[in-house]
């Protein structure tokens, strides 16, 4: 599939969910896709995701039934808000969210922070 194919399947769906368990691997390539669908994300609460805690929803734990759990409660938090001016105010702050993390101005912060190393 083609990128654009893959990010219109996914903002078809509720939400997304990856449920990582133990893994040495990068989140990145699975999460950037989940983001750009503009879709709810839940994910289990393993380290490799807290450089997007602030855009996902961190599921209580790695059980089955900690994200079968965290799904329902999603759903249930979620049920009345689901309607389509909510889903478009939704996507319209997660689209503002992720243009704050853009590449280019991550690269910045991450410029001057080993600037101020070198320096000390």
């Amino acid at each position: 599939m083609q990128d654009h194919e893959t990010i219109e399947n996914l903002s078809s769906h509720d939400c997304l969910v990856f449920p990582y368990q133990s893994t040495n691997e990068s989140s990145s390539a699975a999460v950037r896709h989940g983001l750009a669908s503009l879709t709810p994300i839940l994910v289990t609460p393993h380290p490799i995701f807290d450089d997007v805690s602030s855009l996902v929803t961190k599921l209580a734990g790695f059980t089955p039934e900690d994200i079968a759990n965290g799904i329902q409660d999603f759903y249930l938090k979620n049920k009345t808000s689901i309607d389509k001016s909510s889903h478009i105010n939704f996507k319209e702050k997660r689209y503002e969210d992720i243009s704050n993390i853009q590449f280019s101005k991550i690269s910045y912060q991450l410029v001057n922070m080993i600037k101020s190393l070198a320096i000390n």
